[in-house]
C-alpha cells in the first residue's frame, strides 16, 4: 500500500465495513471470534514493540556478530567479555528453547 500512500489498515477496515453494511456479516459474528481478537491484540503489541526496538537501534545492534557487538562495549576489562558472552548465551538458549504452545 506504500505506492498509494495508504495505511494498510484502511482497506481492511473498509472491507469489514462493506461486509457489515451489506449484511454478509453482523456484529455478533465479529464479536464471537474471540481467538481472532486475541491474535489481533497480541500481534498489534508485537508489531508496535518491534517498531520501537527498531527506532531505538536495538534490532540492528542485536543482529551484529558477537565480536563486533563486543567491540562496541569493550572497555578493557575481562568482566565485560564474560557479561556479554553470558547475555549472548542466554539469548541463544532462549531462541532455541522458546515455542508457541498449540491449543488442542
Amino acid at each position: 500500500m506504500d505506492a498509494l500512500d495508504i495505511a494498510s489498515v484502511v482497506p481492511a477496515m473498509l472491507g469489514l465495513s462493506i461486509l457489515l453494511l451489506w449484511g454478509v456479516l453482523d456484529w455478533d459474528d465479529c464479536l464471537s471470534e474471540k481467538s481472532a481478537w486475541d491474535t489481533l491484540a497480541w500481534f498489534a503489541v508485537l508489531v508496535g514493540m518491534g517498531g520501537q526496538l527498531t527506532n531505538l537501534g536495538i534490532i540492528s545492534c542485536s543482529g551484529m556478530p558477537f565480536p563486533v557487538m563486543l567491540g562496541l562495549f569493550w572497555n578493557g576489562r575481562p568482566i565485560t567479555y564474560y557479561v556479554m558472552l553470558g547475555l549472548y548465551w542466554i539469548e541463544l538458549q532462549t531462541a532455541l528453547s522458546e515455542h508457541v504452545p498449540v491449543k488442542s
